[in-house]
């Protein structure tokens, strides 16, 4: 697969970065995969100059000391001409570079500009530069810098599902092995650094801290959305379409999104049935839901946490929950419409699972734990849960008007340990579907495992 990469701080501290630097192939990207050969420390370009005599007749740029530092092969980023972008350098000689001239503009300007490599100075820029050719192939902005004080949101351009071309969003921690490798897996399940994030901070602004509007095909991984302002639409990522043919074949996977407005707001005008898939993510403390998907048709949350939340941990409506664990949210843990919770742990909300009043429609309830719900531990409105004799309600009670099945056939106490662990007697432990234990406990389990690896 074709493809572009955008480092976002690269080596270092990260605060070399410029607005422009050149623009690398994803194959030459996966052939190296060391930092060094495509910027100087802390991100700054190998070699950056203004005033650069540039000739788009023979190809050339002429400065004093634009040699230096620079190899056949590099790449380059032309600014300050009628068209700018990213060459490869064909020839170094004293003071001349030679790049390919494929798209290059036929005009002779003194006053250009030029990095050779580097890295983005923030996420706006380079999603700015990686929206210019997401359509015709794929994008991988990787960032190993966190910052404190986001100016805007970062609208990630729209993949092409089409083309294959996906747009990917990717925080990686350049610390380990050295600061010149970036181990493209490392804060991934099972990575050296697996657990941390790259920080984007709202610090107060009002705005989504990433937005996707009218997007498909796109990624985001290893990334920590924070805001001190959670008045209305400051989300962490706030995705929304005009259109049936957008919000498709999105993965939310390894993220965090805290204080603020919702944690992860897709809020469609349009149903895509493709949907939204959110694996192994943490929203936590934000004003409204950790996760809100509003009109998702098949969206998918997995092994996510949801804690603390202002009113749902999860408003998931036309959707499957899966591994999920919800506590103390003031609202319900889960609150859905039709689809089904299976696996999963709700405790200390208002209302374990609460139906969101769509008559006709049937929601599927399989394994979960519902433990010490302060009103009821399933509330009703109107749709049909469907409930299995493998679930377990403690300390709640149950709104058992259109509960269908088994309603409690443990209301014994699960025994949670730390992190509503279920420690050795637990009689939820081993006695759930396909002998799997109740509640989230898989996704705690394979937390464990996959931080050894």
């Amino acid at each position: 697969m074709s493809g572009s990469v955008h480092f976002v701080g690269g080596r270092g501290t990260g605060a070399g970065g410029v607005q422009n630097p050149a623009v690398i192939p994803l194959s030459v990207w996966q052939a190296s995969k060391d930092l060094s050969d495509f910027m100087g420390v802390n991100g700054a370009p190998i070699n950056a100059k203004t005033g650069v005599l540039y000739n788009g007749f023979t190809k050339t740029l002429t400065k004093t000391d634009i040699h230096i530092g620079v190899s056949i092969g590099d790449y380059v980023y032309i600014g300050g001409v009628s068209i700018f972008g990213t060459f490869e350098i064909t020839d170094v000689s004293t003071d001349v570079l030679t790049f390919t001239g494929v798209g290059a503009a036929a005009e002779v300007v003194p006053t250009a500009f030029t990095n050779v490599g580097g890295a983005y100075d923030t996420h706006i820029h380079a999603a700015q530069q990686a929206s210019l050719s997401a359509a015709i192939e794929s994008q991988y902005i990787l960032t190993s810098l966190d910052e404190p004080a986001l100016s805007g949101t970062v609208a990630l351009p729209n993949g092409v599902l089409a083309n294959i071309s996906i747009t990917h969003l990717l925080g990686y921690d350049t610390v380990a092995p050295s600061n010149d490798t970036m181990d493209d897996g490392d804060r991934d399940i099972g990575g050296a650094h697996y657990g941390t994030y790259t920080v984007l901070d709202a610090d107060g602004g009002a705005f989504p801290i990433i937005t996707l509007f009218n997007t498909n095909a796109i990624i985001i991984r290893n990334v920590h959305g924070t805001n001190t302002n959670q008045a209305g639409g400051n989300s962490g990522i706030f995705g929304y379409n005009s259109t049936f043919d957008f919000l498709k074949g999105i993965l939310i996977e390894n993220c965090k999104f805290t204080d603020c407005y919702d944690g992860i707001d897709f809020h469609q005008n349009f149903l895509p049935w493709e949907g939204v898939s959110i694996d192994s993510c943490i929203c936590n403390d934000n004003a409204r839901h950790g996760i809100y998907l509003q009109s998702v048709a098949g969206g998918i949350t997995n092994k996510c946490t949801c804690n603390g939340n202002g009113v749902d941990g999860i408003y998931n409506y036309y959707a499957h929950n899966t591994f999920c664990q919800c506590i103390n949210n003031t609202a319900a843990g889960i609150s859905a419409a039709v689809g089904s919770i299976l696996f999963c742990t709700l405790a200390d909300n208002n209302y374990g699972i609460e139906t969101t009043g769509l008559t006709g429609f049937s929601l599927e309830m399989d394994s979960c734990i519902i433990d010490k719900s302060t009103t009821q531990n399933i509330k009703c409105n109107s749709s049909l849960i469907f409930g299995k004799a493998n679930c377990s309600s403690n300390n709640g009670g149950v709104d058992s008007s259109e509960y269908l099945g088994s309603k409690e056939d443990i209301t014994d106490d699960p025994i949670f340990g730390d992190n509503r662990i279920l420690l050795s007697g637990s009689p939820c432990l081993n006695t759930g579907s396909g002998g799997l234990s109740r509640g989230a406990q898989q996704q705690k389990q394979g937390a464990r495992r996959r931080r050894i690896v």
